[in-house]
């Protein structure tokens, strides 16, 4: 569905505590150099710009634009199509997946 996935990208479904899935968006973008670890979500059309960083269960909204990274979080540049109830649902998710629950019917791809 159009992903794009720079140069030198690193997507890791697993680390030692945790084995999770990594979900692309249709049209999201992975640009050069950008590290993702597991339970990470991209919506639809969201870009993680280059040397970005992506943390355990990140979820990263509806055509937000993010770049680079501080003190291993990312950057965002623009909040995309989704009001603050994005951010909300990225909290959402991660608790769900802390307790174990499933989030599939809480991501639309």
């Amino acid at each position: 569905d159009d992903v794009v996935l720079g140069s030198k990208t690193s997507i890791f479904l697993s680390t030692a505590d945790s084995c999770e899935p990594v979900r692309l968006g249709a049209g999201s973008n992975l640009s050069d150099n950008v590290v993702v670890l597991p339970g990470t979500t991209l919506g639809k059309n969201a870009v993680v710009g280059s040397n970005g960083f992506s943390p355990p269960g990140r979820y990263f909204p509806e055509g937000s634009l993010w770049f680079g990274c501080r003190n291993c979080e990312p950057l965002l540049l623009e909040k995309g199509v989704e009001d603050d109830g994005g951010l909300e649902r990225g909290k959402q998710i991660a608790k769900m997946r802390e307790s174990g629950g499933p989030v599939d019917h809480l991501v639309t791809l």
